[in-house]
This record gives C-alpha cells, sequence and structure tokens, in this order.
C-alpha cells in the first residue's frame, strides 16, 4: 500500500492506494489542503501536514481509520519528512 495526495473537485486529501487490488480509497476528508503523507516505522499511522487551522500543522491518524490527532502546531509552515527508527522523532522540513 501506498500514500499520495490527490485534489478531487478542488479539495485536496491524502488517499491509500491498495497496489495489488487496484483501489484507492480516501483517507483524509477535512476541506482544508492536506499533503505530504509518511507512514510510521511501525506501519500503523500516517502523518501528514495540514493547513486546516490556518499554517501548516502536522497531523497523525491511524491507517485502520479513527479521527485525526493534531501533533505539532506552531506558526511555521511545516512538512514531515521522516521518522526516527522507535518513532519517538519525526524529521521535518
Amino acid at each position: 500500500m501506498l500514500t499520495l495526495h490527490r485534489t478531487v473537485n478542488g479539495n485536496t486529501d491524502i488517499w491509500l492506494v491498495e497496489i495489488a487490488r487496484g483501489l484507492l480509497n480516501r483517507f483524509t476528508v477535512d476541506a482544508a489542503f492536506d499533503a505530504q503523507p509518511i507512514w510510521s516505522r511501525n506501519g500503523a499511522e500516517i502523518v501528514f501536514a495540514s493547513n486546516r487551522k490556518g499554517a501548516y500543522n502536522l497531523y497523525q491518524k491511524a491507517v485502520g481509520g479513527g479521527s485525526e490527532e493534531l501533533i505539532l502546531e506552531s506558526p511555521y509552515i511545516k512538512f514531515p519528512q521522516d521518522s526516527s527508527l522507535d518513532g519517538r522523532f519525526r524529521a521535518l522540513r
């Protein structure tokens, strides 16, 4: 499975692609711009940037579903890049 951000009708969300089955499923549904998805090291969560509160902040959501969790809020532009092997730290740009 892989992630991507895709714009449909002017709304950019995160999508999950099940390559083997040829399925494309919307992962986020907020009206804000959701982009730059990265997988957690254990594959259980996806971290992404969203401007739903104005500035781009980092959110996390379980791959199995549920609500998005705000994990880093600041007035600076930030996008996730990677995480440490143990999942405790995130690299941003």
